[in-house]
């Protein structure tokens, strides 16, 4: 038997793959290799492009895109400037730009999202405000209503969650997608241009064009005390994702 050629056909044969399922193939035609084993496979056909990951414990071979964020102009400005005046700060920035090429309408303003630990956030305030126009400090509705929603490109200052999902963007500490998604779910009140149906567009060409951790999204709903909202709003989406439907039924159990 050509383990090789097998072990894709095995792999091809479903859209989603667990685990424990590669693992019970692996060990069909070696019923002795060990569990480090197993996983040391699993990670390579990981690696060498075989397999992508949707979720801890959760596989497939459908080919999707990595998600980056774009750094827009004023993004690696501010990295630039908090680098400098704050070396030992730890902050996430993105800007909803990002946003656009998930929807249907373009919103007329785009602003700048940065999260620092909290305590922090009186301190990174008092830097920029000096140095950036349109600095706001955990703004309430009122705030936003009034003061921001016009506004150019407005910096906002929230406090981090811890174990946000993260990655590391030419040197800048950017939000995965994961964390995006759980965000503009949670906070309606700063993402109000992207609530209701827009809201689902983005959440159905998300899961369409990018490999999402749907175990890593829901973990960090949690954490922002929104995992069973968010669950409900995931059964309610209209997709044909395959995929999506099975991992969401095997997390919500």
């Amino acid at each position: 038997m050509n383990y090789e050629i097998t072990i894709k056909d095995f792999l091809l044969s479903k859209p989603v793959l667990t685990t424990k399922e590669i693992a019970t193939f692996m060990r069909s035609a070696d019923s002795n290799i060990s569990d480090p084993m197993v996983n040391w496979k699993i990670h390579s056909l990981h690696k060498r492009g075989y397999i992508q990951k949707l979720g801890r414990g959760f596989y497939t071979t459908i080919k999707k895109h990595q998600f980056y964020p774009e750094l827009y102009d004023v993004i690696p400005k501010i990295a630039r400037f908090l680098n400098k005046a704050l070396p030992e700060l730890n902050y996430i920035i993105w800007d909803t730009r990002i946003l656009s090429r998930m929807t249907i309408h373009q919103p007329a303003r785009f602003y700048i999202l940065l999260e620092t630990e909290k305590g922090e956030e009186s301190s990174l305030y008092n830097y920029l405000r000096d140095n950036f126009q349109n600095v706001f400090l955990k703004p309430d509705n009122l705030t936003f209503d009034l003061y921001i929603s016009d506004k150019t490109d407005p910096i906002i200052i929230t406090p981090m969650i811890s174990q946000s999902p993260t990655l590391i963007n030419e040197g800048i500490c950017s939000p995965a997608l994961e964390k995006i998604l759980v965000d503009i779910f949670v906070d309606e009140s700063i993402f109000t241009t992207f609530q209701g149906a827009e809201l689902s567009t983005i959440y159905n060409n998300a899961f369409e064009t990018y490999n999402v951790n749907m175990s890593g999204m829901l973990r960090y709903a949690g954490r922002r005390g929104s995992r069973s909202e968010l669950i409900e709003f995931l059964n309610g989406l209209v997709t044909n994702n395959e995929e999506f439907h099975m991992i969401l039924k095997a997390l919500s159990i």
